[in-house]
């Protein structure tokens, strides 16, 4: 599993999380800090793309091409992948013990998921971009997952300093997406991605993939 620096645009909200979680039982700071930032970001991007492949299948079907997204699918899709990520962080430390698996769920619910609406701001420039991008392969065919993630990259730097107030976010957005493109340099794309899917990190409406088809 791969160990990536940050957890997108939550990556504050996720350290507090760490941090007051063990205030409240007993856990291994490196093992929980190692879970979140290998495992845990996995579990968000899958998390994020789960209904998606099949969304864009299904309007390219009956529309004849990619969808354009809306705001409220792409908090909708944050909202998955952080409750993916809860769900998983249960299950790793929460030792079958109820007290201890509803402290975990609640203090992800009170630091990290209440916080998706903080970031609505830049969630409707990740919704621009993924409709963008969407037309884009429309009008110029599918890429490789290397040539649509770098692509994604670039519109998303290219729209970095029109939004000076969200640095950070960009900042953490753009750190991840050049992370999972170094990991895309390492390995066969299938041991990274689903298999027969192109998807870039850091656009799906949220953090950390922009599942586009092949």
């Amino acid at each position: 599993m791969p160990k990536f620096s940050t957890f997108s645009i939550y990556e504050d909200e996720v350290r507090k999380y760490i941090r007051t979680l063990r205030s409240h039982i007993a856990l291994d700071k490196e093992e929980l800090t190692n879970w979140f930032y290998g495992e845990g970001v996995n579990e968000l991007r899958k998390g994020q793309a789960v209904d998606y492949y099949a969304f864009v299948k299904e309007c390219q079907s009956k529309f004849l091409h990619r969808p354009l997204i809306s705001i409220h699918h792409s908090l909708g899709q944050h909202y998955a992948g952080l409750t993916a990520v809860q769900s998983a962080l249960v299950k790793e430390f929460g030792q079958n013990d109820a007290a201890r698996e509803n402290i975990i769920r609640e203090d992800f619910n009170s630091l990290v998921i209440s916080s998706i609406d903080k970031h609505k701001e830049f969630i409707k420039i990740e919704t621009e971009i993924s409709s963008e991008f969407n037309d884009y392969l429309d009008n110029n065919g599918d890429l490789s997952p290397a040539a649509s993630l770098k692509k994604v990259i670039e519109m998303f730097e290219l729209k970095r300093d029109q939004y000076p107030d969200l640095y950070t976010e960009f900042k953490n957005k753009l750190t991840l997406m050049n992370e999972f493109l170094d990991e895309l340099s390492k390995k066969n794309t299938n041991q990274f991605f689903n298999p027969g899917i192109n998807s870039q990190p850091g656009l799906t409406h949220q953090s950390i993939t922009l599942p586009n088809e092949n």
